[in-house]
């Protein structure tokens, strides 16, 4: 089984809480010219994800982005949307047509079947909802956007759509940081602001983290304790080890506790890395449990974060003779489950953890319910790789 859960370390994050089965409906039940005939009688665009099941960052789009809430919000309001597998015969005259060559990526048409644009890659959902918003606004389009940014235009709605045409743009962080001289206090906390200065400020020493700093209380009376200290664990801390190890540990003042659980995470990381150079080595695998079991037993409360680290676990289980281990996989498995009852997921590295440990019925019965909620929630992945586990569960 294949399944991409990719470590806090390497890629950047978002900190938005999800919303199970609350994001963008796809109607898996219409073909594209169906589609945009509904468009047309409803004024409304078409929005097409353009995927493979092969695709990680597609993966990651469905987890991450298609589910929150505020995303499905404005997708479901203004458009017709469409997920469709390229790979697929009846679907290929798409990537022919419009030149799909990389995924995932995104087309939208407007009520007349025009494509208005096309955007490739992984995209963060503020930028995502942002870039539906551009496709539908006639007076800032891309080209005028472009002309606003070059022209010094510097406020919150401008640099934001901007991103969405550039959004690795190599000057994002020093555009964010004017753009937050021109505002109030008041404005540097709104959700517009948040969002930039998650996806964009990572020195500490920038004038938009000070202010973080300083109004730390605000923002976690606006967006919550657990966000709040998440941007600073893996935004701030484990981002900084990652690129700047020699700066890492003058950090510790802005927040010990997280500081030591950033080194907790660090730790675990470097223990896996000797597992994974070496599977087969019986000590570092007795290793990577004395020093991951202290944080993951009793102080870590991410559900994915242990769950990940549950399932690596699982992934070498035919390498690692201590029973033992894959018993203690097992018990934090069962911890994500209960911290996240919700995702299908960790259900199903819950029920192959079982499996693995020789609990045959309660394995399947978590498959079957992780399958139920798959197909509730209309994740056709999901619903095929669970139903193909299933099936080896039973056998």
């Amino acid at each position: 089984m294949k399944k991409t859960i990719l470590f806090f370390l390497l890629i950047p994050f978002t900190l938005s809480v999800f919303a199970q089965n609350e994001g963008i409906i796809f109607n898996h039940k219409l073909t594209f010219a169906e589609a945009l005939s509904k468009a047309k009688s409803e004024n409304k665009y078409v929005f097409i994800d353009c995927y493979t099941t092969w695709c990680g960052p597609c993966k990651l789009m469905v987890t991450e982005v298609f589910s929150q809430k505020k995303v499905g919000d404005y997708y479901n309001q203004h458009f017709i949307n469409l997920k469709l597998d390229l790979e697929k015969p009846e679907n290929k005259f798409i990537a022919e047509k419009y030149g799909v060559k990389a995924f995932p990526t995104y087309l939208f048409f407007d009520p007349e079947g025009m494509l208005k644009c096309k955007i490739i890659s992984y995209i963060k959902a503020p930028i995502f909802i942002e870039m539906a918003k551009a496709v539908l606004d006639k007076d800032n389009n891309f080209e005028i956007i472009s002309k606003k940014i070059k022209d010094g235009d510097r406020s919150i709605s401008t640099v934001k759509r901007f991103f969405v045409q550039e959004p690795r743009f190599k000057e994002s962080e020093s555009l964010v940081v004017d753009c937050f001289k021109k505002l109030s206090d008041e404005e540097k906390i709104s959700e517009d602001a948040w969002d930039l200065f998650n996806l964009y400020i990572q020195d500490p020493k920038s004038e938009p983290f000070q202010f973080f700093q300083r109004n730390r209380a605000k923002y976690v009376e606006k967006y919550g304790r657990d966000v709040v200290d998440k941007r600073i664990l893996y935004g701030l801390f484990l981002y900084t080890n990652d690129m700047d190890k020699a700066g890492f540990d003058s950090l510790k003042s802005v927040d010990p506790s997280l500081f030591d659980k950033a080194k907790n995470i660090i730790n675990i990381a470097a223990a896996y890395w000797k597992c994974s150079k070496n599977k087969d080595d019986q000590v570092e695998w007795a290793n990577l449990i004395s020093i991951a079991s202290p944080y993951l037993d009793n102080q870590c409360d991410d559900g994915d974060y242990i769950a990940d680290k549950a399932w690596k676990i699982y992934q070498n289980s035919n390498k690692i003779k201590d029973k033992m281990i894959i018993n203690k996989a097992c018990e934090w498995a069962k911890k994500a489950n209960t911290l996240q009852p919700k995702s299908t997921e960790i259900m199903d590295t819950y029920a192959h953890l079982l499996f693995a440990t020789g609990k045959k019925m309660e394995a399947i019965k978590l498959e079957e319910e992780a399958l139920k909620k798959a197909e509730e929630a209309t994740f056709e992945d999901r619903v095929k790789i669970y139903g193909e586990e299933l099936q080896k569960f039973k056998q």
